[in-house]
């Protein structure tokens, strides 16, 4: 249930965040027939509609990465 809500925030067009946890596959060996090793990590999962568009940016940072802040970027006029 709560990923059906999860995915409505999602698409309303709105900003958000949620903190689930996520599946890491990492690789056991240099060959694909060696298998992966799958661990769940805590994270959060950040979205945030992009002006005059119809897209969204979603980004998922695990629980204890260190906290970066982006500047704020300008969309081109197409000009």
């Amino acid at each position: 249930m709560w990923l059906l809500l999860f995915f409505f925030r999602f698409i309303s067009g709105g900003s958000g965040q949620k903190s689930i946890s996520s599946k890491r596959f990492l690789a056991k060996g240099g060959q694909v027939n060696e298998g992966v090793t799958v661990v769940e990590i805590p994270s959060i999962y950040y979205w945030l509609p992009v002006e005059e568009t119809n897209f969204t940016v979603g980004i998922v940072v695990a629980v204890g990465d260190k906290d970066e802040t982006l500047g704020i970027q300008t969309i081109p006029s197409g000009k």
